[in-house]
């Protein structure tokens, strides 16, 4: 069966290529879960929210279930069995492989949510599938959400996936070497997992080759106040003392050793503001170290691969730019 925009979401999830991807699509605390989509086609969901794309979705699920019906695109526990027993919470922290070709890199795809779910239907399949068929292995990641005082469990989610796909390498038929993708809250992840006090170092894990924050918060002096205090407080918790914000703060702990970064947004987005993507850029330019900011006018937020807005085809042009710094493969 083609999934087309017109699709039915529940049929769609009870094709045998497909049934147990329901659960990973939008999980945690989100106002369209995957009961509600199910009843719903994928132009229905565009309609409601304009910034999500159908041919974005459906582009996603078709890459994944044709990876599926020639024997790839599993998806894999990042948790071992014994620490899911020990802590059932950890079931949800799963990755969907998305295949590339052999002994190449991969990147692991972190959608957004502010931290109450993640949104894998937009900001992480069709990303992982535009990757995939670059020759890049991608990998959806499903990480813990929920709060108030989440951290760091989002950063330990990643530091395992990251360990467990480096472990897993050969087996998968790529290379021990990595880019991070992420989205406004996954955006953030991507930027924390640089700092000097809570990232890849703090786990005694390599560095990423690169990372591509898309519409990133990147510190709350540069978001809408209230916005910032409710994104704050499910990620540290209360009470949101200054010490607490100090150890915290992306932008304060963002030092030379940041991988390269490949940044993009847009000016009318009404949810983190583009200035968040504008002082990443200069930070990282004044330390040093490679970035280059792409800025659309039209987009919104919530883009994902952004086929209707000034940024289209941002994902091919963050690959080149991750080809000029290492040489990296490219068809």
């Amino acid at each position: 069966m083609e999934i087309t925009v017109d699709s039915l979401i529940g049929d769609v999830l009870r094709l045998p290529e497909l049934v147990d991807i329901a659960p990973y699509l939008i999980t945690g605390q989100c106002d369209l879960p995957v009961e509600v989509l199910a009843t719903m086609r994928f132009s229905d969901v565009n309609r409601l929210v304009p910034e999500w794309e159908a041919e974005s979705m459906v582009y996603g699920l078709n890459r994944l279930a044709e990876a599926r019906r020639a024997g790839s695109g599993q998806i894999i526990p990042v948790y071992s069995e014994q620490e899911i027993q020990d802590d059932p919470e950890l079931a949800q922290v799963a990755l969907v492989h998305y295949p590339g070709r052999q002994g190449w890199p991969f990147v692991i795809v972190i959608a957004g949510g502010a931290y109450n779910f993640v949104c894998s239907l937009v900001e992480g399949f069709p990303i992982a599938a535009r990757f995939s068929e670059l020759g890049y292995h991608a990998f959806v990641f499903n990480y813990r959400t929920g709060g108030p005082g989440l951290m760091p469990k989002p950063l330990d989610d990643l530091a395992a996936a990251v360990r467990l796909l480096n472990q897993n390498a050969g087996d998968l038929g790529m290379a021990e070497r990595h880019a991070v993708c992420g989205f406004s809250a996954g955006a953030h992840l991507t930027c924390l997992w640089a700092t000097d006090n809570k990232g890849f170092r703090n786990y005694d894990l390599p560095s990423p080759e690169m990372l591509m924050p898309v519409y990133p918060v990147f510190s709350a002096k540069h978001s809408n106040p209230e916005r910032s205090e409710q994104f704050l407080l499910t990620a540290l918790g209360p009470p949101l003392s200054e010490e607490r914000f100090a150890e915290w703060d992306v932008e304060r702990h963002t030092d030379d050793a940041c991988p390269p970064c490949y940044i993009v947004a847009c000016r009318d987005d009404p949810t983190v503001p583009f200035g968040n993507s504008v002082v990443l850029h200069e930070t990282l330019t004044d330390l040093g170290v490679p970035s280059q900011l792409e800025l659309g006018g039209r987009g919104g937020h919530g883009f994902g691969l952004g086929l209707h807005t000034d940024v289209a085809g941002w994902v091919d042009r963050s690959v080149g730019f991750w080809r000029q710094q290492f040489d990296t493969p490219m068809p």
